[in-house]
């Protein structure tokens, strides 16, 4: 049972009002941003007294560092809009730390309160469209351009707010956007309430039913609210991110009693505790209920990390809906998860797996999944099937219940203004975001001209070959006709090279995708002891014992029957792809046949297409011999053409093929 967590006395004896003591509002400029922080964080230190209130109207441009400890009995007010600079040079880095073998200093955090005890986060404004106090992170100079500024930046981004080791906090009526890297988080809390709070990380409006576009996803770890400690309620939020909606950590020892309840979200992850892991760690008595996830990547996720010993127990889990989950519906095992500029490091489990062949994916030592009740939960439309239970000899689950758990493919039509009314409507892509297809255009253009230069190699060694071949072909006899040097078509070959390698990685990703879309099934279900399925629960996983009702079993088998279209899908692609290939290669040959045929018949037509200025080249060498031959055939005083002449004459050989012209055959037998 979760306490009374509101702050003991809201009264407030000292108000200060921010615009009054000298902030500037509405002003952007680096000078006003450096300005509004010192005089931000002097003010905070002012109100270290207890029953204080600090208001903050109007719009305020700051740089980050915001920093307060010890704050007792304080209220902050805010009901206009804190927007943090975007001048990441002059951003302050906390003092040196050892990173990866280096030493590293890290940005601070956007807002860090230490050690706050009775404090109220709240605005007098009513959280809607955007609404309320708005923290604004303007994270896309810290994203950069989609997925090159992870490569350079990777996780040294500051957090929007944190709060560590604090007592007795409430958090209500805000709203944050545009988060640089986790959005709030709550570090070893005891007593938390978090309340009408609204959190949306962005990057293009993803209103067309898409879920977690590709640039969106570019905004990674930007979670929606992480928390360790004890005694913690969180309920009525709207959250869209681009990592885990609500995550449960594990601190430095011990996570328990918290309620997460009536919360409408979507994120890479959705329900999720850890990853768990360290020396010891330990989270227990944890319940979700009354959720609503809205195309989310995964949905339920609870996940480890290496451990010396880490038990997750005594988690519920309940009235959930999940809507079209684009990944794994329900992940319990080791966390996938890179933390690396590599996005197939394992560790422990890959972000590749099991999509590349050969990527790693296994449980943890000394880690226990125990304990675990997912009751009422209705999957809409997934496109993984069921999900992935990864346990092993090294990693214990045991005592999971699945009840009313079920996977459907019927449609629930629930909008974005339904799902999400505490979030702005519209969002405007970054600049970013747009330099992102300059970006592609820069790299094919780029892919291009190193085509043609490698063309362009290729071309003068074929021409050097070619040259030598004549000479040699010369010195062997002065008195025989050269032909034009053919040169061979390759288009075919390379065809067939490409579709060799093309055709197997298809079947491949086809192949996974039929086994990961399978409606009926889990995709892996290793290693649980004592895993049962009641009521209306479908699919059952392999690992588990079935004991659901009969009546049911009848009507999920109608409900998979209905849904057997699904598979034809992928199979429909694969299909269309091999023939197309195969069609482009038979095409290939049968063009590369008819030049070469086209080449014999007609040798004064001789056509290379692959370059042409050789076949001009070539073209006006033939032209130039075939005049010093028929300069030697028309002597003044000689009368006849004896047979070799003749054979000489390349329009002697068009006469003999029947394509030479009839009113110049006329001529020739005069002549002869």
């Amino acid at each position: 049972m979760i306490p009374n967590l509101l702050p003991k006395n809201t009264t407030s004896n000292k108000i200060i009002d921010f615009s009054s003591i000298g902030g500037k509002a509405y002003d952007s400029s680096p000078q006003t941003e450096l300005h509004n922080a010192k005089l931000l964080n002097q003010t905070l230190q002012t109100l270290l007294q207890p029953n204080s209130k600090l208001v903050i109207k109007g719009t305020f441009h700051l740089m980050g560092g915001i920093y307060a400890s010890n704050l007792k009995d304080v209220v902050l007010q805010l009901d206009g809009s804190l927007i943090f600079s975007k001048n990441i040079k002059f951003w302050p880095k906390l003092g040196e730390t050892e990173q990866h073998g280096r030493l590293h200093r890290r940005h601070m955090e956007c807002i860090h309160f230490d050690h706050p005890k009775n404090v109220t986060l709240t605005s007098s404004k009513f959280v809607g469209g955007g609404g309320g106090g708005i923290l604004d992170g303007q994270g896309e100079v810290w994203w950069g351009i989609p997925f090159l500024g992870y490569l350079h930046r990777a996780e040294d981004r500051p957090r929007l707010l944190r709060v560590s080791n604090g007592k007795d906090v409430l958090l209500e009526h805000w709203t944050f956007i545009n988060s640089p890297y986790w959005t709030v988080y709550f570090d070893q809390v005891d007593g938390l309430e978090i309340r009408y709070v609204g959190i949306s990380n962005r990057r293009t409006s993803s209103l067309d039913g898409n879920g977690h576009g590709v640039l969106d996803l570019s905004a990674f770890n930007t979670d929606g609210i992480d928390v360790s400690g004890r005694n913690v309620w969180i309920h009525d939020c709207n959250i869209w991110c681009q990592d885990d909606v609500i995550c449960v950590k594990d601190g430095h020892n011990v996570s328990e009693n918290m309620i997460f309840e009536r919360i409408n979200g979507t994120g890479v992850g959705g329900l999720t505790i850890g990853s768990i892991g360290g020396p010891y760690s330990l989270v227990r008595n944890i319940t979700f209920r009354d959720w609503h996830l809205y195309k989310p990547m995964k949905g339920i996720y609870l996940k480890f990390r290496e451990s010396d010993k880490a038990v997750i127990e005594d988690v519920l889990m309940e009235n959930i809906i999940m809507q079209e989950p684009s990944q794994w519906p329900i992940w319990m095992g080791p966390a996938q998860q890179a933390d690396s500029r590599n996005p197939c490091n394992a560790n422990p489990c890959s972000l590749c797996w099991p999509y590349v062949p050969g990527m790693q994916c296994t449980g943890e030592l000394n880690t226990t999944l125990q304990n675990i009740l997912l009751r009422n939960v209705t999957i809409y439309q997934p496109a993984r099937g069921g999900g992935v239970i990864l346990g092993d000899d090294r990693f214990s689950i045991k005592d999971i219940t699945f009840e009313n758990v079920k996977v459907t493919h019927r449609e629930i039509n629930l909008s974005y203004d339904e799902t999400f009314p505490m979030l702005p409507h519209k969002i405007h892509p970054d600049r970013y975001v747009f330099a992102y297809l300059p970006l592609i255009l820069i790299g094919f253009t780029m892919a291009t001209f190193v085509a043609v230069v490698i063309s362009k190699r290729c071309y003068f060694r074929a021409r050097h070959r070619n040259d030598i071949r004549r000479n040699d072909e010369s010195n062997d006899s002065d008195d025989e006709q050269h032909s034009p040097p053919i040169k061979k078509v390759n288009v075919p070959r390379l065809v067939v090279s490409l579709e060799i390698v093309i055709i197997p990685i298809i079947s491949w990703l086809v192949y996974i995708n039929l086994s990961l879309s399978d409606p009926s099934s889990y995709y892996i279900c290793n290693g649980v002891m004592n895993g049962i399925t009641v009521g209306e629960t479908f699919p059952t996983p392999s690992c588990f014992k079935d004991s659901t009702t009969t009546s049911f079993s009848r009507s999920r088998r109608t409900d998979h029957e209905y849904n057997s279209s699904y598979y034809m899908v992928p199979m429909t692609g694969v299909a269309i792809a091999v023939v197309t290939l195969v069609s482009i290669g038979a095409l290939s040959i049968f063009v590369s046949r008819r030049v070469k045929q086209y080449r014999v018949d007609n040798p004064l037509f001789t056509i290379v297409p692959s370059d042409e200025e050789e076949v001009e080249d070539q073209h006006l060498e033939y032209h130039s011999d075939v005049g010093e031959e028929e300069k030697e055939i028309e002597k003044p005083n000689e009368k006849e053409v004896d047979e070799k002449s003749d054979e000489m004459n390349p329009y002697y050989r068009l006469m003999e093929d029947g394509q030479f012209p009839e009113q110049y055959r006329d001529d020739h037998d005069k002549e002869g």
